[in-house]
């Protein structure tokens, strides 16, 4: 679950202090009106049997004075009324409808926490002070009283709740407009991880966003330079692997090369020499076949390790056709992959640094491919693209090679051919990435930045014969 937000937490905080206020306000009009309930009750009794007591001795019928006492609807709002006739036989007691089913306007567990329960009085009435009429009995409803409280509660709750929506309003536009540096902090985190090192930030907004920008700026600028100085390293490890490369090549084709020759002529002179004495029975033109065969297989070792540590045409032809060539080769081991090479940009004039590069980087991917994937199938795709980043003006090489076998083992990984791929890529500062084909197999994936280069019109594909 994703954390809350700064502002939200501020005024889920508000919230919180404004409902702790409404809650007291209940518990305190509470306890105002059962305070006022005995003052009220004391009042209430009094004006009550005062007006009971002026209507039925006001006319000759008491009973039909108290009805219309009964009738009087203001009157009924607070009192019960209720005639227990003790007279001559024939009347009937007579009662008014009770209060308590009058329709309340607070709701019922707001009276039944404020109001306490009903009181009984009951007055005795006597007619020119010697019959005997019976009793008036009034029952007191605290209900008016609880119908007050709640408007005053409901008064107040909507008064509050106004002021929330304001304060959180209020709340929530400034901590937008305050946390703003926040969100430029974080984009320059995110380009910061993305690889763009000219990353700085303007110290603007409250004082810890000011240090923490000018921190962010240091560190872009560290690891700035940091880099740089890597990647000066890695271009120094590069070129020292290059040149031993080139060295152990030069040494091979000037000194292994020729003593090759010399060893395969000296076995044919002496073959030469043995047949014209005559001695075809002897041994020597078996040795002389097994050592003509050693150095037929030992020459062959030597022009692989050649191509190898020299690509074969790529300083004087260019990386395309040198890419040709190295497929064919490639498939002339194993003729049961099909590789295809989709170059439809020229690819002349990137720089040798680069064209090297891209070359080690397909070289490499195919020998996983032909050693360990048992692919059928695997495609090289070099095309120029406009970078991600407006940053970079210029465009970029994007290497993909891809294949349907098995895809690429840990163990492959952290060997030493991925891993020097992987310099080589870092030390031009571009991209290497390894991931799994959703059809199975695998894909390499590598970015060279690269000088602006005028695209040509789309070569067809060529697939390796």
């Amino acid at each position: 679950m994703r954390p809350l937000s700064l502002a939200t937490k501020f005024n889920l905080l508000i919230a919180a202090a404004f409902s702790t206020i409404f809650v007291f306000n209940i518990v305190t009009i509470a306890n105002r009106v059962h305070a006022g309930f005995d003052a009220e009750l004391k009042s209430n009794f009094k004006l009550a049997k005062e007006l009971a007591i002026m209507e039925t001795v006001a006319g000759r019928d008491p009973v039909v004075r108290l009805r219309q006492v009964f009738e009087n609807p203001d009157y009924r709002q607070r009192v019960d009324i209720r005639v227990i006739w003790s007279g001559p036989p024939g009347r009937e007691a007579m009662e008014a409808a009770p209060a308590a089913e009058e329709t309340l306007a607070s709701p019922y567990w707001f009276s039944a926490l404020v109001s306490p329960e009903p009181r009984t009085l009951r007055i005795p009435v006597t007619v020119n002070g010697m019959m005997k009429f019976g009793q008036i009995e009034l029952v007191f409803y605290p209900d008016l009283e609880a119908e007050k409280a709640w408007s005053n509660l409901t008064r107040l709750a909507f008064g509050n709740l106004v002021a929330l929506g304001l304060i959180c309003a209020v709340v929530l536009a400034l901590m937008n407009r305050w946390l703003q540096p926040f969100k430029a902090i974080g984009d320059g985190l995110l380009r910061l991880e993305r690889g763009f090192r000219s990353v700085r930030l303007a110290p603007e907004g409250a004082t810890e966003f000011v240090d923490t920008a000018v921190r962010l700026n240091a560190l872009a600028q560290t690891l700035d330079r940091v880099e740089g100085e890597n990647r000066t390293l890695l271009e120094r490890l590069v070129k020292m692997q290059d040149d031993e490369r080139a060295t152990i090549a030069r040494d091979l084709h000037d000194e292994v090369a020729p003593c090759l020759f010399a060893i395969r002529t000296g076995v044919l002179a002496l073959s030469a020499s043995e047949a014209a004495t005559g001695q075809s029975g002897g041994r020597v033109p078996q040795i002389c076949g097994e050592i003509s065969s050693a150095g037929n297989a030992l020459q062959d070792v030597v022009h692989r390790m050649l191509d190898e540590l020299r690509p074969p045409g790529l300083y004087e032809l260019g990386l395309e056709p040198a890419l040709r060539g190295l497929i064919a080769n490639r498939r002339a081991m194993r003729p049961d992959i099909a590789v295809t090479l989709e170059a439809p940009h020229d690819l002349r004039g990137m720089g040798e640094a680069v064209e090297l590069t891209a070359y080690r980087v397909v070289q490499e991917a195919l020998t996983n491919i032909f050693r360990h994937s048992s692919a059928r199938n695997a495609k090289v795709a070099l095309r120029f693209e406009h970078p991600a980043s407006l940053e970079e003006e210029s465009l970029i090489l994007r290497i993909t090679v891809s294949d349907d076998g098995v895809g690429i083992g840990a163990h492959q990984r952290r060997g030493r051919g991925l891993v020097g791929m992987s310099e080589r890529v870092r030390a031009l500062n571009g991209a290497l990435e390894i991931s799994a084909a959703p059809s199975g197999g695998a894909i390499v994936d590598v970015t060279l930045p690269l000088p602006i280069v005028e695209p040509v019109e789309e070569n067809m594909p060529f697939v390796g014969a």
